[in-house]
């Protein structure tokens, strides 16, 4: 099963509602700390 990079680094997150940019980078920050 193929996935576009782009997808992938969504999939995590896709339970979440669509998130701007800024959104996002919290998130991931936050899952990283």
């Amino acid at each position: 099963m193929k996935t576009l990079p782009k997808e992938r680094r969504y999939e995590t997150l896709s339970y979440l509602p669509p998130l701007t940019d800024a959104q996002i980078v919290r998130q991931v920050q936050y899952i990283l700390d």
